[in-house]
C-alpha cells in the first residue's frame, strides 16, 4: 500500500521500496520450499500427512513466501482443523525456519523502516497511509525483533537446562 500511494512523490524511493519487498518473497519462497522439500524427505509422518493435505501445503506454501514462520501453523491444531494436525517439524526444520525468520528482518522489517522514515524526512505534508505505513512497519519490528530474541533465549536456556537435567539423570 505504502509503495503505491506513498511512493509516487518521491521516485527516488521506488526501487528500494520495490526491493525490499521482492528480496524477502524470494527469500521466504526458497527457505519454504527447500524446508517442505527436506521435511518430506526426512519425516515419513510429515510425507504421509502431505499427500492427505496437497491443498493444505499449496496454500501453505503461497502463504509462507510471505513469511516463513507461517509453516508452523500446519502443526497448531488450530480448532481441531485436521488441516492444520501436520505432525511438528522436526528440530532442525524448525531451527531453518527460525534463523530464516531472522534473516527477513534484516532483508524485509529493517529496510522497509528506513525507507519510511527517509519519507518522513523528505516530505513537507506527511499524509494518513505513510503515517499509519510507518506505525505499522514500527511496531512490526519491535515484535519480530523481541519475538525472536524471546524465542532465542527460550531455545538456548531450554537446551542448557535439558543437558543439565540429563547429566543430573546420568549422576544418579
Amino acid at each position: 500500500m505504502f509503495i503505491i500511494m506513498g511512493i509516487p512523490e518521491k521516485p527516488h524511493l521506488f526501487v528500494f521500496s520495490l526491493l525490499s519487498v521482492i528480496i524477502p518473497i524470494v527469500f521466504n519462497t526458497m527457505m519454504t520450499t527447500y524446508s517442505l522439500i527436506q521435511e518430506m524427505i526426512h519425516n515419513d509422518d510429515f510425507n504421509n500427512w502431505c499427500k492427505k493435505h496437497g491443498f493444505t501445503i499449496s496454500m501453505f506454501t503461497i502463504l509462507s513466501s510471505a513469511d516463513v514462520e507461517a509453516l508452523h501453523i500446519l502443526s497448531s491444531k488450530i480448532a481441531g482443523f485436521n488441516a492444520f494436525s501436520a505432525p511438528p517439524l522436526s528440530s532442525r526444520i524448525s531451527r531453518i525456519v527460525f534463523w530464516a525468520g531472522c534473516i527477513n528482518i534484516f532483508l524485509e522489517d529493517i529496510p522497509q523502516f528506513i525507507i519510511q522514515i527517509y519519507y518522513k524526512r523528505d516530505t513537507i505534508v506527511y499524509t494518513i497511509i505513510p503515517t499509519l505505513s510507518l506505525i505499522s512497519s514500527s511496531v512490526t519490528l519491535c515484535i519480530s525483533f523481541f519475538g525472536k530474541l524471546y524465542f532465542f533465549f527460550m531455545y538456548f536456556y531450554g537446551n542448557k537446562k535439558s543437558n543439565r537435567s540429563q547429566k543430573l539423570i546420568e549422576v544418579i
